[in-house]
């Protein structure tokens, strides 16, 4: 088993900290590096997002030189310049460091990434497994009877890959065959699953569409899973009209195409208003096709005056124990929609996973 160093730490990579042994066995992490300015030095890996700690620090700058990992697990969408990428890579394998670049599709790999990687055995590039659905013939592809679960927010970001990597667990750990589908980076690590319809598709939405049945068909064709876990594309609400957000129009897509059996939604404790969440569950019906099951209630949350000044999305953490304080509250008397804070009651969550795909 390699020793691993994971650079650069950033609230992106908190899910791949917390859950780095549960879908991979050949690496172990055993430094966490921040970029310089973070000011993450010696906070605790969930400090970046004001959760509970989980036992990891972070340190920077990097230290190449350190004998105490051989590999270098690099996130380079989240360094600072391409340049400061390169240099990092560079200086790894001078060090005698083996280097391993997470990457999303293959296609937004860069040049220079990959000709140091033809040279050189020490770097490799994971990029998410793909299912290309040119030039297949459309007549021919059906509706996927494998039941998926949906797995979206309200705003980006808001614990929704976390919440996909649990889920994936709490279904495996039941015995489960699981196929999980993202578009995160760091997920090419397990090994996970990207469906990315072709550029040549972006002017023709019923072509769009077709295009993601076809990957989506082609997956359970080739691993006949007993459950696939789909991380929404994009935020699944409007967030107002000056700062759409999105409007949902890729997870709309994609519902169009699979028709997703359950949803489990990250909300932001200060929209966890049952009433509130019982309308936007049958907004969802009627858009995606289906109730919101469960909801995971973060401690993400929209800073509405920043959002208002700039145009764009902006949020932060608040404190912890008010979501989950909220979570516990309403779990006690809601009964349509089962409200949970998934990062502290995992327990009760798993429960809760396997209670709606049993029926």
């Amino acid at each position: 088993m390699y020793k691993a160093a994971l650079f650069p730490y950033d609230a992106h990579s908190l899910p791949l900290v917390r859950h780095f042994n549960d879908f991979q066995n050949e690496y172990e992490l055993v430094k966490i590096y921040a970029l310089p300015g973070s000011g993450l030095d010696g906070h605790d890996a969930a400090y970046v997002c004001n959760q509970p700690e989980v036992g990891r620090l972070i340190e920077c700058p990097i230290c190449l030189d350190s004998c105490e990992w051989d590999t270098l697990i690099l996130m380079r969408q989240y360094v600072n310049s391409d340049d400061m990428a390169q240099r990092i890579v560079h200086e790894a394998l001078l060090a005698g460091k083996r280097v391993l670049c997470l990457e999303g599709k293959e296609e937004s790999v860069p040049k220079w990434l990959k000709e140091i990687s033809s040279d050189c055995q020490e770097l490799q590039i994971k990029t998410l497994r793909s299912f290309h659905s040119d030039g297949w013939d459309s007549t021919y592809i059906q509706d996927i009877d494998t039941p998926v679960i949906l797995i979206g927010g309200f705003i980006g970001g808001s614990d929704t890959l976390e919440i996909v990597l649990s889920v994936s667990k709490a279904l495996q750990q039941n015995g489960l065959d699981v196929i999980t589908v993202t578009q995160e980076p760091v997920a090419s690590l397990f090994d996970y699953i990207s469906v990315q319809p072709p550029k040549m598709f972006s002017d023709n939405l019923p072509e769009y569409i077709r295009s993601i049945k076809a990957q989506f068909w082609k997956i359970e064709k080739e691993y006949m899973p007993d459950i696939i876990v789909v991380e929404a594309p994009d935020a699944m609400i409007q967030y107002s009209k000056l700062v759409p957000n999105g409007y949902g129009i890729y997870t709309y897509m994609l519902c169009s195409a699979i028709a997703p059996d359950h949803c489990i939604c990250c909300v932001p404790h200060n929209m966890a208003i049952p009433e509130l969440i019982n309308e936007i569950s049958n907004d969802f019906f009627t858009r995606y096709g289906v109730t919101i099951d469960i909801v995971h209630i973060s401690n993400l949350i929209v800073d509405g005056a920043k959002t208002f000044e700039t145009r764009n999305m902006c949020t932060f953490y608040d404190n912890f124990e008010t979501a989950y304080d909220i979570a516990s509250r309403i779990g006690e008397f809601q009964r349509d929609v089962l409200f949970v804070n998934a990062i502290r009651d995992c327990r009760s969550f798993s429960q809760m996973i396997m209670r709606i795909v049993e029926g």
